[in-house]
C-alpha cells in the first residue's frame, strides 16, 4: 500500500510573496497551486455509476509514470493526455475534471513536486478585433508551452493540467459554421487549437481536461485528438441516494440534524425479532443513515427506515441534475423548516417536497416549451397541491403580527 502525504494549499498561505501564485489570473486563465483545500473533499463526493474518475485516474497515472523517463517513447506512441468530458448542464463534469486533477497531483506528487491547474475561459479567449483570436489562442498555447518547462528550484518542472470548460466555443465544427456566415475569426479559431495541441503533444507533463454539453457540435478533428472520451450522465436513483445520504450525513456529524430513531413505525426491538443473529443491538444503531447495503442486511424489507424513505426520495428525483441535488437539502431546511437543528424524519418530509415541487415545475415547464396538449404524468399531479402530508413545523402566521 503506498501511502503519500501532502498538505493543501490556500489561498491565505503565510508567506505572501513565495505562494503568491496560489491563485492567480494570467490572461485567459486562472492559475492554482494542487492539491488545494478549496477541493479537499471533492473527489468522495463524486457518485457516478460507471468508476469514470478511478479508470482515468489509473490511465494517467501509469501513462505519465512510463512516459517520464523514456519521452521518446512517447514521441513514437498515440498516446495524448486529452480526456473530454460530454453530457448534459448540471452532470458533473466539471466537479469530475476539478477532483481528478487534484488526485493525479498526490498521485504523481513523487514524480512532480509541484502541480499546477490552469483554469482557461474559452469566452475570453475571443476578441472583437478581426484577427486576433487565432492570435490569442496562439498566445495562450505558448504560455502554457512556457510553464510546462518552467522549473521549481531544483526539483524541476510543474504537472501542468489543464481545463477548458465549454470547449465547443474555441473548436465548433467548422462545416456547421461554413454554411451559416460566421466570422472568418470563428472559422480559424479551431486550427489554431488543433496546432497548440499538436506542439505540446509530447509534453508529457501537461494534462488536458475538456467539457462540453454540446458534443454534437465539436469539430470531428478536436474529437480525434482527445484520447478520452467520457459521458457524464444525469445522476440515476442509485447515485441520487448516495449523494443525498452524504449530504445529510455530513450535517449529522456536524451535529445540525438530530434523530433519536432510523427506524420509523417499529420499536427496535420488533424489527429485529427476526433479523439475523448479528444484528447490532439497539445501542450499537449506526450514528447516521447507513449504506444501502448495510439496511439490507441488518433491517427487515417491511420496515420503514431513513434508508427506504431516502430511496423513495431518490427515485423521485432521478434525472435532476448533480448541480441542482446538491442543494436541494439546503432549500429544504433553509425554506420548509424552523429549529436550528430538525429532526431527521422532518428533513426527509421536506425533502420530499422540495423534489416533487421541483419536478411538477420542470414538467410544467417542458410541457410549455412544447407548445402541446399532453398531460402530467398522474403519479406526478395526481393530489397534489404542495399541502404535504408530513410532520413539518411551518407556521405560516410566525412572523406576522396579526393575532
Amino acid at each position: 500500500m503506498d501511502i503519500t502525504v501532502y498538505t493543501l494549499h490556500t489561498n491565505e498561505d503565510g508567506d505572501r510573496d513565495a505562494d503568491a501564485d496560489v491563485v492567480s489570473t494570467q490572461g485567459p486563465f486562472t492559475v492554482t497551486k494542487l492539491p488545494h483545500e478549496a477541493f479537499d473533499g471533492q473527489w468522495e463526493r463524486l457518485v457516478y455509476e460507471e468508476p469514470t474518475g478511478e479508470l482515468l485516474l489509473r490511465a494517467f497515472s501509469r501513462a505519465i509514470r512510463e512516459f517520464h523517463n523514456n519521452s521518446s517513447s512517447l514521441a513514437q506512441s498515440a498516446w495524448s493526455n486529452t480526456a473530454l468530458f460530454h453530457g448534459p448542464p448540471g452532470s458533473g463534469k466539471t466537479s469530475l475534471a476539478l477532483a481528478l486533477a487534484q488526485q493525479l497531483s498526490v498521485r504523481l506528487s513523487i514524480i512532480y513536486p509541484h502541480t499546477k491547474l490552469l483554469r482557461v475561459d474559452s469566452s475570453s479567449v475571443f476578441s472583437h478585433m478581426y484577427g486576433e483570436t487565432p492570435k490569442a489562442i496562439g498566445s495562450l498555447f505558448t504560455t502554457i508551452g512556457r510553464l510546462a518547462v518552467e522549473t521549481e528550484g531544483e526539483e524541476g518542472p510543474s504537472l501542468i493540467i489543464v481545463l477548458v470548460d465549454e470547449i465547443d466555443k474555441l473548436v465548433p465544427s467548422r462545416k456547421r459554421l461554413g454554411g451559416h456566415n460566421e466570422p472568418q475569426d470563428t472559422i480559424r479559431a479551431a486550427p489554431e487549437v488543433f496546432t497548440g495541441l499538436d506542439r505540446l503533444r509530447e509534453s508529457v507533463n501537461v494534462i488536458w481536461f475538456f467539457t462540453t454539453n454540446l458534443v454534437e457540435d465539436l469539430d470531428p478533428a478536436f474529437i480525434d485528438r482527445c484520447r478520452f472520451m467520457e459521458e457524464v450522465k444525469t445522476p440515476a436513483a442509485n447515485c441520487v441516494f448516495e449523494m443525498l445520504r452524504a449530504d445529510i450525513n455530513a450535517r449529522i456529524r456536524r451535529g445540525r440534524i438530530a434523530f433519536k430513531t432510523l427506524v420509523y413505525g417499529h420499536h427496535c426491538d420488533t424489527i429485529m425479532t427476526d433479523a439475523p443473529k448479528d444484528l447490532p443491538q439497539c445501542s450499537e444503531q449506526p450514528h447516521e443513515i447507513p449504506s444501502l447495503v448495510w439496511a439490507t442486511r441488518y433491517w427487515p424489507s417491511t420496515a420503514t427506515t431513513a434508508v427506504t424513505v431516502l430511496r423513495q426520495i431518490a427515485t423521485l428525483a432521478a434525472g435532476l441534475s448533480g448541480r441542482m441535488l446538491r442543494g436541494l437539502l439546503d432549500v429544504a431546511i433553509f425554506q420548509y423548516l424552523v429549529d436550528d437543528k430538525p429532526d431527521l424524519r422532518q428533513v426527509l418530509d421536506a425533502l420530499e417536497l422540495v423534489v416533487r415541487k421541483e419536478i411538477t415545475q420542470r414538467s410544467r415547464k417542458a410541457l410549455d416549451s412544447t407548445m402541446t396538449d399532453e398531460i402530467l404524468p398522474s403519479s406526478i399531479t395526481d393530489d397534489f397541491d404542495f399541502e404535504f402530508v408530513g410532520n413539518l413545523p411551518i407556521e405560516t402566521n410566525q412572523y406576522s403580527d396579526d393575532e
